[in-house]
């Protein structure tokens, strides 16, 4: 194949090695860049991007590489290799990208699309959806029979509330269609919520992963913060990674990127000495779990929030000949993608319906979720009590009441009325962080003690417009009563807000 040089021009170049190329079925167009389909250490699919130093490479795998070279007697082909100069001109030629296959999906899975309005199942590459998908095409089930898969993976999770439950199921739906491209908008970040560690946070995301057969990209937070997510983050995204999970954020977190990822069509990805990579936002799943993180509003509004609670002592978790469900799922991922599968095509047959849900910022995925969980799931509404959810996460005064309030009822005393010092000792004694203390104060000196009560009386203060404060499910209710010099104390009581008992 000859390069570009006086014999042959660059397009002519391109559009031959693009064809070449495309027809290895390794090489995609991924918005402007050029990406190989490989596989990592543990033989899942990934994309690479493709540089200008290492396309040559490829060309040479496709092609024997000659130059045209003129002689006494007129002009012959020379075996020749190609420059990184000619390979960027080749790479950056717009017949070359027409001749590529454009990929908006890499998934393991098989991939449910809608096609003159029937739905169809995607397995091995789709150039019309972009979708590139192996696996096993899932077996043809009942949504009653869905119904009772779908419960058997939520059955040993302990919930906030019902909604919490629902918000669960929605969950996992909802891969199925941001990956066919069913939604119609963006989803929320999946943001997992729990009172405590070992609760099955990151289990709950790795369940999720597992019906669809994918290997959760999960990007902790360093010490120093959270600068390297951000890094980590694009890096995932340029792989192809479908599913990522941000993985026990703590503290504050701040995250303009992530928070453009949640609203842009098309987000650049940035990694070093890669160029940006462009990258369709619609097609990718973000999970998030927390215990204690401080979040700010535009994140909150983007997340759909799942709260859950460690199971109490002695729980006994359901076992299969596999091992837990996680093996279970594992060992039968076609039955349970089945599952998802079938009310995917409920909900289309019945005409992709919605409901008039209003609370939450991405209206489409909260209407579609909504109608699917009431009325093919049977569960309550998806969003009850999600708003205040929202809002206690991104605000530190209601955030550090939450943990009180468990404090309290782990310490026994839901019901009690409490005042600020027995309040200080409870929070002393679960580990909490006490407002105006610092980490070398000693709570037995009179004045430090007295400085730490005010600043926790100032923090309560602002949880409250009245007397009574709800925090999830936790009610909060203060007054006045005297000491025992007859001066006005404040008291407060926490008790359950519904029929359920504190966790």
């Amino acid at each position: 194949m000859t390069l570009p040089g006086k014999s042959t021009t660059i397009t002519e170049a391109a559009t031959r090695f693009g064809d070449l190329l495309a027809a290895t079925g390794r090489i995609f167009r991924r918005g402007d860049s050029v990406s190989e389909l490989s596989h990592d250490q543990d033989g899942q699919p990934i994309l690479r991007t493709i540089k200008s130093a290492g396309f040559a490479s490829s060309l040479e795998s496709v092609a024997r590489l000659v130059k045209i070279k003129e002689t006494d007697d007129g002009v012959e082909e020379e075996p020749t290799t190609c420059s990184e100069t000619t390979a960027r001109l080749i790479m950056n030629a717009s017949e070359f990208k027409k001749r590529l296959p454009p990929i908006h999906v890499l998934s393991p899975c098989p991939v449910i699309v809608e096609r003159d309005g029937q739905l169809v199942s995607i397995v091995g590459y789709d150039r019309e959806s972009g979708v590139l998908a192996a696996g096993e095409l899932p077996p043809d089930i009942s949504l009653a029979d869905a119904r009772k898969l779908l419960d058997e993976i939520t059955a040993d999770f302990r919930y906030t509330s019902p909604a919490d439950r629902a918000r669960h199921l929605a969950s996992i739906i909802t891969p199925a269609l941001v990956l066919g491209g069913l939604l119609g908008g963006r989803a929320p970040v999946d943001l997992t919520e729990a009172n405590e560690s070992q609760a099955g946070k990151g289990y709950r995301n790795k369940l999720t992963s597992a019906i669809y057969d994918m290997k959760l990209r999960t990007i902790t937070q360093r010490k120093s913060g959270v600068g390297g997510i951000e890094e980590s983050f694009s890096g995932a995204l340029v792989s192809g990674a479908a599913f990522i999970c941000l993985d026990n954020l703590r503290d504050k977190v701040d995250l303009p990127s992530l928070e453009s990822f949640l609203t842009e069509d098309v987000f650049m990805a940035r990694v070093p000495y890669s160029g940006d990579i462009e990258i369709d936002t619609r097609r990718i799943i973000i999970m998030l779990t927390s215990n204690k993180a401080e979040i700010t509003t535009d994140l909150a509004n983007r997340s759909g929030i799942v709260r859950i609670l460690k199971q109490t002592d002695g729980y006994q978790f359901r076992k299969y000949p596999e091992g837990d469900i996680l093996d279970h799922v594992r060992a039968h991922q076609p039955l349970y993608l089945g599952a998802v599968f079938a009310v995917v095509k409920a909900w289309h047959v019945a005409g992709k319906p919605r409901t008039t849900e209003t609370r939450h910022d991405f209206r489409r995925w909260a209407t579609t979720l909504d109608w699917i969980a009431q009325h093919l799931l049977l569960c309550p509404p998806l969003l009850d009590g999600h708003r205040e959810t929202q809002q206690r996460m991104a605000t530190p005064a209601l955030t550090w009441l939450r943990d009180v309030a468990l404090a309290v009822a782990k310490a026994g005393k839901v019901g009690q009325w409490l005042r600020t010092y027995e309040l200080l000792d409870v929070a002393e004694s679960a580990g909490l962080d006490l407002p105006g203390a610092k980490d070398d104060t000693n709570l037995d000196d009179e004045a430090s003690r007295a400085k730490v009560l005010r600043a926790i009386g100032k923090k309560l203060g602002g949880c409250f417009r009245e007397d009574k404060a709800t925090i999830d499910d936790v009610t909060i209710q203060r007054r006045q009563s005297l000491d025992n010099e007859f001066r006005q104390r404040p008291e407060y009581q926490f008790t359950a807000a519904t029929d359920a008992e504190l966790p």
